[in-house]
């Protein structure tokens, strides 16, 4: 009997020593647990902190960057507006001294290449980015790509009334050729055959 009793209670010690075992183990894991939810944000907060900092540092200097480049824009689009509205001179002279002049003028457009690359590259390193910065990228960018295929069409025109007043200064120096020749006879013939040979002087 008293073996029997023994037993019982070595089995009720047991289970007793068990359960405050698994009590034991879970609150140690409820406590873990909730340790590493305290602890972990702490080493990754300086580190989201920099990482706003950096993108609110990349968002002034895209601000400044695309307001610059927007002014410079804006004045070369105002100078090919202007020539472009402007009559194109109709003698060889002068249209080769716009001609240089546009060469210029795209020589200066495409030297800010490299700023125009410089506003995307600082668009592209800001993490939080905004629908006005993305607003100022595509106005910057509209007015570079539209200045580029609007000074190829003023290019193709230059090139067409060149060929023009080309033609016309050939035509023109032939007229002044058959005028000269044509004065050296006083008294032309009204025999058609005489003409004829009248006219080989003229080739």
């Amino acid at each position: 009997m008293s073996r029997v009793c023994n037993l019982s209670r070595v089995i009720v010690v047991k289970r007793h020593t068990e359960d405050r075992r698994e009590v034991a183990i879970r609150l140690i894991s409820v406590r873990a647990g909730a340790l590493i939810l305290v602890i972990l944000p702490f080493p990754d907060f300086p580190i989201r902190k920099a990482s706003e900092e950096e993108s609110k540092n990349a968002a002034r200097i895209f601000t400044e960057q695309s307001s610059s480049l927007l002014e410079r824009l804006e004045v070369f689009e105002r100078q090919l507006h202007e020539r472009i509205a402007s009559h194109i001179p109709r003698d060889l002279d002068s249209l080769e001294h716009l001609v240089l002049q546009h060469k210029d003028w795209e020589t200066g457009l495409h030297g800010l290449a490299t700023d125009v690359e410089e506003v995307q590259n600082t668009f592209r390193s800001i993490a939080l980015k905004t629908p006005a910065m993305k607003k100022n990228l595509d106005k910057v960018m509209g007015k570079w790509n539209d200045m580029q295929s609007k000074s190829q069409l003023f290019v193709e025109r230059l090139k067409f009334v060149e060929i023009i007043v080309n033609s016309m200064e050939e035509n023109n120096q032939t007229i002044s050729e058959f005028e000269i020749k044509l004065a050296q006879f006083h008294d032309l013939p009204n025999d058609e055959e005489m003409l004829k040979d009248v006219s080989k002087h003229f080739y």
